[in-house]
């Protein structure tokens, strides 16, 4: 069922009274929805796929089970999953990602990026903004083209592997088992400091702050 009410457009499914729906025998259905640009969303569903593309303003979306996609947004975005991959790719403004069990991709987008998943991982290629990623057993993988007001990557039995454009300076703090900095040129490192676990590097003249952490992974830059 579709209908608008006010400056909104619902769309739910609920059975027929006559209708008996059983486990072996679920509601199937399908929504398209076509909108003016402008325009706020909250998707909701418990199983299935979801695809939001081609608006501006304020969107949530939020599935239990299936994979979640959303392509040339602009505004603020919240994802919430329970079980499902989550695909970004042109998006600007604020994204905010969280997953329990699924991987997470972000690609071609600015501003804001904040992606938290449980049991999955996480790649952000085309970055241009801030990126704040977590993930409890998964790698985190990010290619940055620009840079705002820094990185922090985070996981726990994963690998991070992080490409920094070579224009800017940058304070960087990582722990973990081992670091490759093969990636980096020697002579813009201006100050090291390495113990154990820990590293300190000084990218040119400093500045931006990259923070990096992994518990039982390789730190590469």
């Amino acid at each position: 069922m579709i209908h608008q009410q006010g400056d909104q457009i619902i769309a739910s499914v609920e059975p027929k009274r006559s209708v008996r729906v059983s486990a072996d025998s679920p509601i199937r259905f399908n929504f398209v929805v076509q909108t003016p640009y402008e325009v706020s969303t909250n998707l909701r569903t418990l199983e299935g796929e979801v695809s939001l593309s081609d608006v501006s303003g304020r969107h949530f979306i939020e599935n239990k089970m299936g994979d979640l996609a959303v392509q040339r947004i602009s505004g603020e975005i919240r994802i919430v999953s329970l079980a499902g991959n989550v695909g970004i790719s042109e998006a600007e403004g604020t994204v905010f990602v969280k997953t329990v069990n699924g991987n997470v991709r972000a690609s071609n987008s600015s501003g804001e990026i904040r992606i938290r998943t449980i049991s999955g991982r996480i790649d952000a290629l085309s970055i241009a903004g801030t990126l704040v990623s977590a993930s409890t057993s998964g790698n985190i993988s990010a290619d940055i083209d620009s840079l705002s007001k820094g990185i922090f990557m985070e996981t726990m039995s994963g690998n991070i592997d992080l490409k920094l454009p070579a224009i800017y300076g940058y304070d960087i703090q990582g722990s973990g088992i081992s670091f490759d900095l093969e990636g980096l040129n020697p002579n813009t490192i201006t100050q090291r400091e390495q113990n154990h676990r820990n590293l300190s590097l000084v990218i040119r003249e400093g500045g931006l702050p990259v923070q990096l952490s992994t518990f039982s992974g390789q730190i590469r830059l």
